[in-house]
């Protein structure tokens, strides 16, 4: 990627768009324009011009492993529809499991926004099957009853998460997480910090 041009992203939601800008942000990249998906179906729906326009134009590419069985074979998946193969200016990051996996890797920054000891956040976070669902019940562990009402899901709700999830995350993302110390435990975001550092 050459840093001196803004890079375009593509991501599945906005809490990953929020990724994107602090992953720029620590390495000097110009942000572009982020497309947000609405999940990793509509993704890889356009994800083929997305890789025309890499011909011409960096382009980063986040999106969570979830249930694949691992990186490498979603990454076959998301090129094997390019007619002419992965254009060089195209990175695709894919984080293991989820992007939550990435925030419960700077586990102090994490214990300290959610207001809970250090020692229940896993110390292998890629390892964890279900990584939002991870954090909302670590949130349910919570000494502020702002984090709890914003990120636990009443019961009555039959959602996954509280109503205030996503805010509190891209704050929490903004504000307090830092990507360079998560690199150590979480080695999908160590990959995609260093696709960031590459100039082209």
């Amino acid at each position: 990627m050459n840093i001196n041009q803004p890079v375009h992203a593509v991501v599945e939601g906005i809490i990953d768009a929020a990724v994107v800008r602090k992953l720029f942000a620590e390495t000097g990249i110009q942000c572009g324009t982020i497309y947000v998906q609405n999940g990793v179906g509509n993704l890889l729906k356009k994800l083929p011009s997305y890789n025309q326009s890499a011909k011409r134009l960096p382009w980063f590419v986040v999106c969570d492993l979830d249930r694949k069985p691992c990186a490498p074979s979603l990454h076959h998946d998301m090129i094997r529809a390019f007619p002419d193969g992965q254009s060089p200016g195209l990175h695709v990051c894919i984080a293991v499991r989820a992007v939550e996996a990435w925030f419960m890797a700077d586990r102090g920054a994490l214990a300290r926004y959610l207001s809970i000891p250090q020692g229940k956040i896993p110390a292998r976070p890629e390892e964890v099957d279900d990584p939002k669902q991870t954090i909302v019940n670590l949130a349910r562990q919570s000494r502020s009853s702002v984090v709890k009402d914003a990120v636990v899901p009443s019961e009555r709700s039959g959602r996954p998460v509280g109503p205030g999830y996503t805010a509190t995350m891209i704050e929490f993302v903004q504000d307090k997480w830092r990507p360079v110390r998560a690199s150590q435990a979480a080695p999908s975001l160590a990959r995609a910090l260093a696709r960031c550092r590459v100039s082209g």
